[in-house]
């Protein structure tokens, strides 16, 4: 091991270091590519970095990030999920575990429409988890079922996580958008399964609520409930439908996207300057902390190669003896590690 690749190992170790210390992994990653570049680079570190921040950020896709962050802050303030929560509540709630059914089919639909984690937990921890536990549903169950399906949001699309993945690997994201679909709605089915299983092995766990409690039944429910999901459906058909299709890029579905919450919001009497102001400055705060965290990724991958870094954790992945599905395992749990410690985006970028 040459001196420079015991160098970016020390970059790796630091970085874990600052971050586990708290500090913020934009601030670490950018400084520790400084402090490294200047040792070992030298002056010439400071052009390279600014070479490399605009190769980044020239990226069209990336302007897809502030519109499906935007698009979701809207729904969120236009209480979309809220309608449909109640809908599904009142279909699936005199089952057991009906609450938790409705809480992931919620999160899934609204996963579909927004891109975004935050948007799905926030919403649904303020509507479901009260409502889940009037009813005597389980502590733990009620909170880990709204931690489970607001997670769908970085795996189905239009997940802003694959937008941003796609330029770094240099692959289409509406294929990426159309990798995903499937295993998104596979895991939630999985934890429907799940859900399912756990309340009739222990009823106390999510007990039924009281056909009586239904304020209407039969056909009428349903058609009330279909009625309900309408703008959802629309919005995703709009989106999705635009992209797989081959109809958009989805730099323009975004946008297609956010000119159709908009509308829905408008729909719901939502569309206030209020509202509107408040989902542009959740829009601002949120692209600003991703796209500093892409910078910072940027200059740090840039030094963390020259030092040879890429090169040696390649020959430690390769000289494993039990092959490539070792290899893989070993890469999963390492980001399982780090996703402790680290958010998404900087998993992404690191």
């Amino acid at each position: 091991m040459s001196p420079d690749q015991m160098a970016a190992i020390g970059m790796l170790v630091l970085l874990l270091g600052m971050v586990i210390c708290g500090v913020h992994l934009a601030f670490a990653l950018i400084f520790l590519a400084t402090v490294f570049g200047l040792i070992f680079v030298g002056p010439a570190i400071m052009p390279m970095a600014m070479l490399k921040i605009y190769g980044t950020m020239e990226s069209e896709i990336l302007i897809a990030v502030p519109l499906f962050v935007f698009m979701g802050s809207i729904l969120e303030k236009s209480e979309v999920a809220e309608q449909v929560y109640q809908g599904l509540y009142e279909l699936f709630g005199s089952i057991r575990g009906g609450l938790a059914f409705a809480t992931i089919i919620t999160c899934t639909i609204f996963a579909s429409c927004t891109g975004v984690i935050a948007a799905t937990v926030t919403t649904m921890t303020l509507l479901a988890v009260p409502s889940m536990l009037k009813r005597k549903y389980d502590k733990g169950l009620a909170t880990g079922v709204v931690c489970a399906g607001g997670s769908l949001g970085i795996l189905i699309p239009p997940s802003v996580m694959l937008v941003m993945y796609g330029p770094m690997a240099s692959l289409s994201v509406a294929k990426l958008f159309a990798a995903a679909l499937f295993p998104g709605l596979l895991l939630a089915g999985l934890y429907i399964l799940y859900i399912g299983i756990s309340s009739w092995l222990i009823p106390t766990m999510a007990p039924a609520i009281s056909e009586d409690k239904r304020r209407v039944k039969g056909v009428k429910l349903w058609v009330r409930t279909a009625i309900l999901m309408l703008p959802t459906l629309f919005l995703i058909i709009a989106v999705l439908g635009s992209i797989i299709g081959g109809i958009a890029s989805p730099t323009e579905a975004s946008g297609v996207g956010a000119l159709s919450a908009l509308i829905i919001a408008a729909g719901y009497r939502k569309l206030t300057y209020v509202n509107v102001k408040e989902a542009a400055n959740t829009t601002l705060i949120v692209t600003a902390m991703v796209f500093f965290i892409i910078l910072g990724a940027s200059i740090f991958n840039s030094v963390f190669l020259f030092l040879g870094g890429g090169a040696l954790i390649k020959s430690i992945l390769m000289g494993l003896p039990l092959g490539k599905w070792f290899v893989l395992f070993v890469m999963m749990f390492i980001l399982f590690i780090m996703g402790f410690f680290i958010s998404w985006q900087g998993l992404l970028y690191v």
